[in-house]
């Protein structure tokens, strides 16, 4: 039996991320990357930018897997910033510490265009555990955390606040299936689930299943790059009350 901590990402807007193309923002519509999870626990934890070690190992110790209880659609924000107003000379920015920090940025003066996109709607119920699992910080730590997190939390980007509290229990169980279907399911009327779940998985082990998918969901976040290939393997829950 492991511990796992069980989150529901309910909002009106999120965003995974996914791939860059020129001005293009993308998101992944069935599941966030590691990265995105471990800034999440580094925040709720108080892990501020510089502490890219302590980050490192976090990602590294994450194990994870997703069940989609409300499909949601992908909506477009048409973005632009003009670079030569007088207001934005200075590159000030608020952060979720609640301090003002000077943005170094480019020095082109101009306007940026941008194309972010992002899932309107939905719901995600993540189940998430640590290995190994005696090392600090613990699950039970970053339950704390979640509920009681050092500085706001964000589904993404920092637009996209949480409609109610993320957590959403911790729990023993033999195996991710059993996590994900411990769980209370959302309002009857809410739901609209997709029928595959997915996991993380390090390599795929055995036949190749029907639904599996590569990703570059690690992040160097000293040098700000995507490192790394690994797999999201779907399967479907033999008890789904969704």
């Amino acid at each position: 039996m492991r511990k796992f901590l069980l989150l529901r990402f309910d909002a009106p807007l999120m965003s995974f991320g996914a791939p860059a193309v020129d001005e293009i923002r993308d998101t992944m519509m069935s599941f966030p990357a590691t990265s995105m999870l471990a800034g999440l626990l580094a925040n709720a934890l108080g892990y501020s930018h510089e502490e890219v070690q302590k980050i490192h190992l976090l990602q590294d110790r994450i194990r994870f897997a997703v069940k989609c209880e409300r499909e949601g659609e992908v909506i477009e924000d048409f973005q632009t910033v003009d670079l030569e107003a007088d207001y934005m000379a200075e590159g000030l920015a608020w952060t979720t510490w609640g301090k003002v920090i000077k943005r170094a940025g480019g020095a082109a003066k101009k306007t940026i265009v941008r194309k972010r996109r992002y899932l309107a709607d939905a719901v995600f119920l993540i189940a998430i555990t640590l290995e190994p699992g005696d090392k600090n910080p613990t699950i039970e730590e970053v339950a704390q955390r979640i509920q009681k997190p050092v500085r706001p939390l964000f589904i993404g980007r920092k637009s996209c606040l949480p409609a109610g509290p993320m957590f959403a229990g911790v729990v023993e169980a033999a195996d991710f299936e059993d996590a994900l279907s411990s769980a209370k399911p959302i309002e009857e009327r809410r739901r609209k689930p997709s029928r595959v779940c997915w996991r993380l998985s390090i390599t795929p082990e055995g036949p190749i299943p029907e639904y599996i998918r590569p990703v570059c969901d690690r992040r160097d976040f000293e040098n700000q790059v995507h490192v790394g290939q690994r797999f999201m393997v779907g399967f479907s829950l033999k008890r789904n009350d969704t």
